[in-house]
Parts: structure tokens; C-alpha cells; sequence
């Protein structure tokens, strides 16, 4: 077949996992990184966080899984399992950061999760300007299968470094303080 709509049928669990709990993680970012929601919701926004975090798991295991069984090339594949594995990886850390109590490290790490989440956002712009330019799936694959993330972290870490250790950067203050 000469898209990726053949796992759904060869990987139905997998498949259906990934999108599924993607959009839940997707739906989740903006509340996630309102500073209202956690300067006067904290236990709201550690239950969310729960819940996205939890989705990333489940969904970035899936999206391995239908990474390294993809019929895309070995390029695609590398791309694919390569996001799974950052996604899972910076939102793990992440909550361990939060678990330990470093909250500015914390909102460093699921800023870089937010921009890996993002991914899928990313993916359907290019898939789309791919297919208006009357390119297929397969001759895209592997170039959507990293340049659907690369640049989104890229532009993560240009936020997470903008500003001095300590600094407030709007739009990301500390949900307590720590006195």
C-alpha cells in the first residue's frame, strides 16, 4: 500500500493507540502550558499532566512499534522511531523532574515534550503541502519522517534558552514557590 493506513490493519492496537492517545496529548498541551491552570489549579494541572504523560507513553510505544514495522524505508522507519523515543524520553524525564520537585527544569523538559507533541501537527502541514505540490506518501516518507520534528525541537531549545537560569519567561512561571 502506498501510505501508512496499511497498520491499521496489520497493527491495530498499535495504530489505534498512537493516534488515539496522541490526541489526548495534543488536546492537552495548551492547558498544560497556561500558567493560570497551574498558578491556580495545581492539583488539576498534576492530574492532566498525569493523564498527558500517561497518553505519551502508550502512544509513543505504539508509534515505535509501527515505526520499525513500517513498509516507508529504512529512513522513514529511523525518523519515526527516532520521535518515539525522544517523545517518550523528555516526558519521562520530565515528570521526574516535577517528582523531585526541580520545577524549572521540569518546564524545561515539557516544554521540548509540547514541541515533540506537536509533531503531529507538523506532520499533516507538510503531508498537506506535500500532496498540493502532487508528491505521493512514498516519495515524502522519510523526509516527513523527520522533518516533522527536528525543527519543532530546535525551535523548543531556542525557547528554553532564551532567557537566564531563574529568569521568568512569559508564559511559564512557576506553579509554587518553594520557599
Amino acid at each position: 500500500m502506498a501510505d501508512f493506513v496499511y497498520h491499521a490493519n496489520l497493527r491495530p492496537v498499535a495504530f489505534y493507540a498512537h493516534i488515539v492517545l496522541a490526541s489526548v496529548a495534543l488536546a492537552l498541551v495548551p492547558v498544560q502550558l497556561w500558567p493560570g491552570l497551574r498558578q491556580r489549579r495545581i492539583t488539576l494541572h498534576r492530574t492532566l499532566g498525569r493523564v498527558y504523560a500517561i497518553s505519551i507513553l502508550a502512544s509513543g510505544a505504539g508509534g515505535f512499534f509501527l515505526a520499525v514495522g513500517t513498509e516507508s524505508g529504512a529512513f522513514a522507519a529511523s525518523g519515526f522511531a527516532c520521535l518515539a523515543i525522544a517523545w517518550v524520553g523528555t516526558t519521562v524525564y520530565g515528570v521526574i523532574l516535577a517528582m523531585t520537585g526541580d520545577v524549572a527544569a521540569h518546564r524545561r523538559w515539557m516544554i521540548r515534550s509540547a514541541a515533540l507533541t506537536m509533531a503531529a501537527v507538523t506532520l499533516r502541514i507538510y503531508l498537506g503541502l506535500s500532496i498540493v505540490a502532487g508528491l505521493s506518501y512514498d516519495e515524502v516518507a522519510g523526509a516527513l519522517a523527520w522533518g516533522c520534528w527536528i525543527p519543532n525541537l530546535l525551535l523548543a531549545e531556542v525557547i528554553v534558552r532564551r532567557s537566564k537560569p531563574g529568569q521568568q519567561r512569559v508564559g511559564f512561571r512557576p506553579a509554587v514557590s518553594r520557599g
